[in-house]
């Protein structure tokens, strides 16, 4: 028997019917797609490929100082009193070897580009909530490069999703 893999609308790279699927997309991060495509002005959605090309890509420095490439998942498209603006959002298990120094690179990132982006946001779920870390809150980047520890990065700076 065929089985269809669960969709959803408004991705940009959309079959004939304007659906994508999201059957390989893990419970938060369809919880988290779910939630952005509800908000206000949502136009549409790019689901990050993890290399290539048609990747979007943040450098960060790994513990041992080498350079490593972040992708974030999402890409969203918002239309805002600004016109059209695309947010980097990107959920991410906290407790993952990695999750420590991907949040600095989404900080340094934003401290320079962040004024290009509707939004910049690394997501996890910590005791059983969602959890976003805003990189366009000075305050917030500079809580997270103090942190070698993505747990302690999100208690400290995170807040509801």
């Amino acid at each position: 028997m065929e089985q269809l893999l669960e969709r959803r609308a408004r991705h940009l790279l959309s079959d004939a019917e304007g659906m994508f699927p999201v059957g390989k997309l893990n419970p938060d991060e369809v919880e988290v797609l779910d939630t952005e495509m509800a908000r206000h002005g949502a136009l549409d959605w790019y689901r990050n490929p993890t290399g290539g090309r048609d990747s979007m890509s943040i450098a960060y420095r790994d513990s041992h100082g080498d350079w490593r490439t972040l992708r974030p998942d999402f890409l969203f498209f918002t239309d805002s009193d600004e016109g059209v603006r695309a947010s980097i959002v990107d959920p991410h298990g906290h407790w993952l070897p990695d999750a420590a120094w991907k949040p600095h690179g989404m900080a340094r990132f934003a401290e320079v580009y962040g004024d290009r982006f509707h939004r910049i946001e690394a997501i996890s779920r910590i005791d059983g909530k969602l959890r976003v870390l805003d990189f366009k809150h000075a305050d917030v980047r500079a809580k997270v490069l103090n942190e070698s520890d993505a747990r302690f990065a999100y208690d400290r700076a995170a807040v509801a999703y």
